[in-house]
């Protein structure tokens, strides 16, 4: 599944402004049977869970499997629920509760003249299944099938503004109703915690109350009454705290709300929102897919965000932090950090633009030939960047932002790195090589302080231990002081990469391509 994810990130991902976070659409185009999402679960093998107007849909990471029912009144799907085993419980208009039994998909209980046409919300502990609407509670035993109701009022007319969707928090039921938020123990429901006093008394049926748990164990409530600012409580301290919320709250349809790492996750009619808590107000931070109507989401064990909407499949935010950047060149190719908040960005027509993460500005050096950048590499100790095309090479200093022509070329530079202010390592198509660079020029072939006749991907330069590394096709070698090249093998076997990264602790990583270091 996570295998497939990063594969599907690094061919689709598709960068937006800088307000949006990258983002890998899953719809109708690579395969989802429907675009019409309601709701999304995973369960503990990582397998995705999908209720649709096309049915129950499981993901895998690269194919969607349908599931049906041959005395399924209607395609469509809804309410899906994974309990302990698994099992994935849903339900349609119709009154039919379904459950997954491995690849089978089962009819539990059929509940039409109990329903009416209504929707439920439902949840499943070990022995139980909660069937709740604005009027009933409906209790069935999972063994024995026996189903037990609780009334809550009369009729539709019998208005009430407190009744909530049931919740499942850390292998215990919840409900909300009248008075109280409510447990659910030994098959029944009690009263377990005083609701707040400042909810709004409606005199139109209102929304369902959302109560909500964060991950330190604390319980919030989210009414949302019709042409009124939506309220929000937070209980602290043994009380109830109704906290400032935002404007971005009027007028906009909360569909589902989630905390994820101890922040309000908002699926709404008008995209998704992001919100944290500051003292007792309720801060947006972001608002993201502004043109969705998102209806679910869920983050992943690789911290992957998932969200359904109504009419355009799946969208994954793989990481929220990454954002676009735009460009005024088209097709970078090489790109490498240089200090101070700056990027060396090289492109296909050969020019090379200074950009600054800051301030986003972009400064371009016109490199006067126009061949594609094939490498960039920076001296740090002297400020400086070497910008390498195929048979052209340019030193570039950054602190004059003023660049010159390196006579005595070094051509077809896949990788190098400087390794002291004026030695500098390289990974060529047929050879690896040092060269030392003086008088703004680098040696002539004959006269490199190292050479080896092997096809080269990627060298770095470790200066924590003064160690250089090459990688080759035939393996990873590394190279100190004055000594020949040494294999660097694994359990016996030769390390095969195209490339070589050091982090800021030292530690260097390399993808080996025997590995499946993907999954």
């Amino acid at each position: 599944m996570r295998r497939f994810l990063y594969i599907f990130l690094f061919f689709y991902v598709a960068f937006l402004n800088a307000q949006e976070p990258v983002r890998i659409i899953i719809d109708e185009k690579v395969g989802l049977p429907s675009n019409e999402v309601y709701a999304i679960q995973e369960d503990s093998k990582g397998f995705v869970w999908l209720a649709t107007n096309k049915g129950l849909i499981r993901y895998d990471g690269t194919s969607f499997k349908n599931y049906k029912h041959p005395e399924q009144r209607g395609l469509s799907i809804f309410e899906p629920f994974v309990d302990d085993k698994d099992r994935i419980w849903c339900m349609n208009i119709s009154g039919q509760i379904f459950y997954t039994n491995g690849n089978n998909f089962e009819l539990f209980t059929d509940l039409k003249d109990d329903l009416n046409g209504s929707l439920a919300s439902i949840v499943v502990n070990k022995e139980y299944l909660v069937v709740s609407t604005f009027l009933k509670n409906i209790v069935v035993n999972l063994k024995t099938k026996e189903k037990r109701i609780e009334m809550f009022r009369k009729d539709n007319y019998d208005i009430s503004f407190n009744y909530g969707f049931n919740k499942k928090y850390d292998q215990q039921l919840f409900q909300s109703l009248n008075e109280h938020i409510r447990i659910f123990e030994s098959g029944a429901f009690k009263d377990f915690k005083r609701l707040p006093k400042d909810l709004i008394e409606n005199e139109q049926r209102p929304e369902p109350i959302q109560l909500l748990k964060n991950g330190t164990g604390d319980f919030f409530i989210l009414q949302q009454i019709r042409f009124k600012k939506p309220k929000f409580f937070w209980f602290k301290n043994d009380a109830w705290i109704e906290l400032l919320v935002p404007d971005s709250f009027n007028n906009t349809r909360i569909i589902m709300p989630r905390f994820i790492d101890d922040r309000l996750w908002c699926t709404t009619d008008k995209g998704l929102f992001v919100f944290s808590i500051n003292g007792d107000v309720l801060k947006q931070d972001a608002h993201y897919l502004k043109n969705h109507f998102t209806t679910d989401l869920f983050q992943d064990t690789d911290l992957n965000i998932w969200v359904s909407s109504l009419r355009k499949g799946l969208v994954v935010l793989p990481n929220i932090y990454v954002a676009k950047i735009n460009l005024d060149q088209n097709l970078p190719k090489r790109l490498t950090a240089t200090g101070n908040h700056e990027l060396m960005i090289g492109f296909e027509s050969g020019d090379v633009v200074q950009f600054n993460t800051q301030t986003q500005d972009q400064k371009l050096i016109d490199i006067p030939t126009p061949s594609s950048i094939s490498n960039i590499s920076y001296d740090v100790r002297n400020n400086r960047t070497f910008l390498f095309q195929k048979t052209h090479n340019y030193l570039y200093n950054n602190k004059e932002e003023s660049f010159i022509k390196i006579e005595n070329t070094i051509a077809n530079v896949k990788d190098a790195a400087v390794v002291k202010s004026d030695t500098l390592i390289a990974a060529l198509s047929g050879i690896l090589i040092a060269s030392s660079f003086q008088n703004n020029q680098f040696n002539k072939h004959n006269n490199y302080s190292f050479k080896k006749e092997k096809r080269g991907y990627a060298v770095l330069y470790d200066s924590i231990t003064n160690t250089q590394y090459f990688a080759a096709v035939d393996g990873l070698y590394y190279k100190k002081n004055n000594s020949d090249l040494q294999l660097i093998t694994y359990k016996g076997e030769s390390l095969l990469t195209k490339k070589l990264l050091q982090d800021r602790q030292g530690n260097i990583w390399q993808p080996h391509l025997k590995m499946e270091f993907l999954k």
